[in-house]
């Protein structure tokens, strides 16, 4: 009989301790949640218990990634995992509590292939991560970049500087939000996607994307706004 999977709550700043715990968790084929790091301590323990997380990986008082099992027995709205599954992404909760959406191994790598083929990737890419990994349009950035072994760096913060600063040390691609390609210059880059509302002012190097945390990938896309 095939065990459930665990769930592992990845409590952790984008960065290669994160990148490292998902993959360790993979490797013991455990289903992984990324955590908002916006979300006060209360909230993320509600979260826990309410998606009936196992345990969970985060930075201790000394900054050691430490991994902390819990009881989680009695789960307010426990989402049902089965094998092959990889991620849960909890919703915005826009129309109510935040929810666990939960993606598979074959999910995740169907939309890096989609994305791919789309932008002809491959492993002389070097991603840049600059929104929260705990969505599924950051989660895409580290997804990619492992299903096809190209580079990936991570931005503390994000502005005109740094986003130079990482082009400058070799980052090419990247996924934001309309806010940060309508106030920001990503000169030189090959590809930005646009994630969220549809952009209609884009510069050529720019994808306007469309896509729900239900989706591994952007359901929709285009250049300058014309969706495809």
């Amino acid at each position: 009989m095939t065990s459930v999977p665990r769930l592992v709550a990845i409590d952790l700043h984008a960065g290669p301790a994160f990148v490292d715990a998902v993959q360790s968790a993979w490797k013991n084929d455990e289903v992984v949640l990324p955590v908002d790091q916006r979300l006060p301590i209360a909230a993320k323990g509600q979260l826990y218990k309410r998606l009936g997380v196992d345990a969970v990986v985060s930075h201790s008082p000394t900054g050691q990634v430490l991994r902390n099992d819990l009881n989680s027995s009695n789960p307010d709205d426990l989402v049902p995992l089965r094998e092959g599954d990889a991620l849960i992404i909890a919703t915005s909760g826009s129309t109510g509590e935040p929810k666990g959406v939960v993606h598979t191994h074959h999910s995740l790598a169907a939309s890096a292939r989609m994305v791919g083929e789309r932008l002809d990737l491959g492993s002389d890419d070097h991603w840049w991560l600059c929104i929260p990994a705990a969505h599924i349009g950051g989660f895409g950035v580290i997804t990619r970049s492992i299903h096809f072994g190209s580079r990936l760096s991570f931005a503390s913060t994000v502005d005109q500087a740094t986003i130079d600063h990482a082009r400058e040390n070799g980052a090419d691609r990247t996924s934001v939000v309309p806010t940060l390609i309508a106030r920001h210059r990503f000169d030189g880059w090959k590809s930005v996607l646009v994630g969220g509302a549809s952009s209609t002012d884009l510069p050529t190097n720019a994808l306007s994307t469309y896509g729900m945390t239900e989706t591994a990938a952007p359901t929709r896309g285009s250049r300058n706004g014309r969706f495809t």
